[in-house]
C-alpha cells in the first residue's frame, strides 16, 4: 500500500512539472510575437550652425538654424557697404586736400597731435619732407570707409594712391594700399596711424611695405 501511495505521489509531480513546462513555452511564444514600440512622433532638435565666410581675411559670423526649413549657403561672402559721407572718410579727405595743396599744417592737423603737432612748425616740416620727394605729390587717390573696425574699436578707412619720386630713373608708378585707423584724441577725430597693407610698381612687381600689418582690411577691397 505504501508503495502505492509514493507511485501516485510521482505521478501527480512529474504531472505539475510538465504542466509547468506546457505554460512556460507559451508566454515564450508570446513574448516573440509582440510588436516593438512604436516610433516616436517627436521632431530632431535644431542645431544651430556657425558658419564663418571669409571676408578678405577677415572672418565673419554668419549664425544659421539648420532646421531643414533654411539652406546654408557655405563661403558666402558680405556685401561691403561705403560710408560715403562719413566723419572718418571726410577726415581722410581733409588730410589728403592738405598734402596735394601743400598745406602741410592742414594735413598734419586731422593726424594724432603724437605723430605731427599742427602748432609745431617744426613737426609740420618734418611731416611734409616725405611728401615732397614726389615728383607730382599724389597722382591717384581713392578713399573708402567700408564700415571696418579693429580689435581696439579704432575705426578703419581704405585708401590707395599712387606717386612717382623725383629721383626715381624709373617713370613708372608706385601705388600703395592703406589702412588709415581712426580714434577720438582729445575728443577729436584723428589719423592715429597709417599702415601700409601692399605695395608695388607697375609692371615690377610687389615692393615690401615698411612694417608687416597685423591685418589686412584694405587690399582687394580699394582700387
Amino acid at each position: 500500500m505504501k508503495n502505492n501511495d509514493n507511485l501516485v505521489i510521482q505521478i501527480a509531480v512529474a504531472m505539475i512539472i510538465i504542466a509547468l513546462l506546457g505554460i512556460v513555452m507559451i508566454r515564450a511564444t508570446q513574448w516573440k510575437t509582440i510588436d516593438p514600440l512604436p516610433k516616436s512622433n517627436v521632431q530632431p532638435i535644431a542645431v544651430k550652425v556657425q558658419q564663418w565666410a571669409v571676408w578678405d581675411n577677415t572672418f565673419v559670423n554668419a549664425d544659421q538654424i539648420a532646421d531643414g526649413t533654411q539652406q546654408v549657403e557655405p563661403n558666402v561672402i558680405p556685401r561691403l557697404v561705403e560710408n560715403v559721407n562719413s566723419d572718418e572718410t571726410n577726415l581722410v579727405k581733409s588730410y589728403f586736400a592738405g598734402m596735394q595743396a601743400q598745406n602741410y599744417t592742414q594735413a598734419c592737423a586731422a593726424i594724432s597731435p603724437d605723430k605731427c603737432r599742427a602748432t609745431n612748425p617744426g613737426s609740420v616740416e618734418l611731416f611734409a619732407k616725405e611728401h615732397q620727394k614726389l615728383k607730382n605729390g599724389y597722382e591717384y587717390v581713392n578713399i573708402k570707409d567700408l564700415g571696418f573696425k579693429s580689435p581696439s574699436g579704432k575705426s578703419v578707412v581704405c585708401v590707395k594712391y599712387s606717386y612717382r619720386y623725383k629721383e626715381d630713373a624709373d617713370p613708372r608708378l608706385v601705388s600703395e594700399v592703406m589702412s588709415f585707423y581712426l580714434d577720438i584724441v582729445w575728443w577729436d577725430l584723428k589719423i592715429t596711424d597709417r599702415v601700409c597693407e601692399k605695395k608695388y610698381k607697375e609692371w615690377s612687381g610687389n615692393r615690401p611695405c615698411p612694417v608687416e600689418p597685423n591685418a589686412r582690411y584694405c587690399v582687394g577691397n580699394v582700387k
